[in-house]
């Protein structure tokens, strides 16, 4: 709840540090990966933002936030290749 609240205000690096310390703490918390992929996302980091999705989806495979991260990603390279 926290990192979320940080996130909505911009204070993206505390909030990449609490979701950072969550999936630490809980390597299953597939939220928290989702939500770590959301704020490497803003902050510029794609390759990263993709790994957190990769994470989230091996531990709840059907999570839609976490595929966003992945189509949305997908969607931009193809725009990157016209």
């Amino acid at each position: 709840y926290k990192g979320r609240v940080f996130e909505q205000i911009g204070k993206y690096p505390e909030a990449t540090k609490i979701y950072r310390d969550l999936v630490d703490q809980n390597p299953l918390n597939a939220a928290a990966f989702v939500g770590l992929g959301r704020l490497l996302r803003i902050q510029g980091d794609e390759q990263a933002a993709r790994d957190a999705g990769r994470k989230a989806l091996a531990v709840r495979p059907r999570d839609r936030e976490a595929l966003r991260l992945l189509v949305a990603d997908a969607a931009a390279g193809r725009r990157d290749a016209t």
